[in-house]
């Protein structure tokens, strides 16, 4: 799934993403905002594909449930 969006490197943040949307221990907003604050200046430009690779991997555990 990572590699579909274009980024197969951000595959700990799908399953990061998966692990919440799951179990729904921790808001997404919470981990968002850990990202922003945690990405260096140097990686401040991957900020919108760890967001993306954080909200597929969710959606993808949800739908999973849900079936």
């Amino acid at each position: 799934m990572a590699a579909e969006l274009g980024f197969p490197q951000m595959a700990n943040v799908l399953m990061l993403g998966a692990l919440i949307g799951a179990a729904r221990m921790v808001e997404m907003a919470t981990i968002e905002k850990a990202l922003a604050e945690h990405l260096g200046a140097h990686d401040r430009h991957t900020l919108e594909a760890n967001r993306q690779a954080l909200w597929r991997g969710a959606e993808f555990a949800q739908e999973a449930i849900m079936a």
